[in-house]
This record gives C-alpha cells, structure tokens and sequence, in this order.
C-alpha cells in the first residue's frame, strides 16, 4: 500500500510543479470544453478538499467510474493527491 500511495502523490507533485509553469496553456480539451492548468488545478483541489471532508482518507480504496471525458482528469488528480488507492472502471458513452 506505501508504494501505491508514494506513486500517487509523486504524480500530484509532478502535476503541481507543471501547473505553476504552465498555468495559462490548455491542459485538456474534449468535445464538452476544454480546461487550462489553472482550472484543472483549482478543480482538482476542490474535488480533493470535497472528498476530504466527507472522510476519505489516505490509503483508502476509491471506485472511479468516469466516462472517458474532461470531467475524470480532475477527479483521477484529486485521488492522486488524497493518496488514495485508485480502482478504475471504464464507462463507455
């Protein structure tokens, strides 16, 4: 379980160092929007402070059943950065 969770945060770390150089370029884009650095950071942060407070906490397994789309890259960063053990499941539009 260390090493799971020393991978997740060394991604959000990774994320967070990129997100001050490249704060103004687009990050993602897809058919429903795009997002630049900035947004995808602050809603990844606020996903994660949400999780937070309701009581997740590190270590803890998380189902992340996202359709491929914008929506799943802040919400897979904010797993990342509560060091939670992440489980995928693809839902397919």
């Amino acid at each position: 379980m260390k090493e799971a969770n020393q991978t997740s945060a060394g991604l959000w770390n990774f994320f967070q160092d990129h997100c001050r150089s490249f704060h103004a370029r687009l990050a993602v884009a897809g058919p429903e929007g795009k997002l630049h650095f900035t947004d995808l950071f602050l809603r990844a942060e606020r996903l994660a402070s949400d999780l937070s407070k309701a009581g997740c906490q590190q270590g803890e397994g998380m189902v992340l059943a996202l359709p491929n789309s914008i929506a799943f890259v802040p919400a897979f960063l904010a797993l990342c950065k509560l060091c939670l053990i992440i489980r995928l499941r693809w839902v397919w539009r």
